[in-house]
């Protein structure tokens, strides 16, 4: 019930998730982040019984056969292949700057921002499908960088390859932090599920916050 009611705040905090390296990855494909979480609570009751009955009782050795069913399961679930290539593989290409929180969104630094931006993803077009961006990569709203877009979008289109970037954007209805693709490809997606704090201050409707 926790983690059903954390997919409305944090979706992304799922006990499940720290399980990608571990043995129990390989039931993720089968029962899903919130199934791969149930069993990981399920593993960590099963150690506590191993601690509290007594060694070799019933209850001792139905906790060590049920762990070990689920992670030799779980190992066993790695080899399968869940998935197999259809079609043309394409060429993906991510761009990752790491610029410093405090830059970023610091206007003196945002015509940098945006030239390394550019450059990096004018080399990178040349030989790629698709190049992307990360999360709100633009410091600015998109009405106020159309002039660095629009030639982009014009390029791209030239070279038959697709930009996706986040980039926050605003309309009559409100403000978003979107997802754009510009080239070949185009349209836009705005974020659902927004960061407490981050993104939105709760119960902060009608008052300065």
């Amino acid at each position: 019930m926790a983690e059903k009611l954390a997919s409305h705040r944090l979706p992304w905090g799922y006990a499940g998730y720290g399980s990608l390296d571990s043995p129990l990855a390989g039931w993720i494909p089968v029962v899903g982040v919130y199934g791969t979480s149930w069993l990981l609570v399920a593993i960590g009751c099963c150690f506590a019984e191993v601690l509290d009955a007594p060694r070799r009782s019933v209850r001792w050795a139905t906790a060590v056969v049920f762990a070990g069913v689920i992670v030799i399961s779980g190992l066993s679930l790695q080899r399968v292949e869940w998935t197999s290539s259809k079609g043309t593989p394409i060429a993906v290409a991510v761009v990752q700057p790491n610029v410093p929180l405090r830059e970023k969104w610091d206007p003196r630094y945002r015509s940098q921002i945006l030239s390394d931006f550019r450059e990096r993803s004018a080399q990178l077009a040349q030989a790629h499908t698709l190049v992307v961006w990360p999360e709100s990569a633009l410091p600015a709203y998109q009405d106020r960088v159309t002039d660095m877009l629009e030639p982009m979008n014009s390029q791209l289109a030239l070279s038959h390859s697709t930009l996706v970037t986040g980039i926050p954007t605003r309309d009559a209805t409100g403000r978003y932090n979107s997802i754009i693709a510009l080239g070949a490809g185009s349209g836009t997606y705005h974020k659902q599920k927004m960061v407490p704090f981050g993104e939105y201050v709760p119960l902060s409707a009608g008052s300065e916050a």
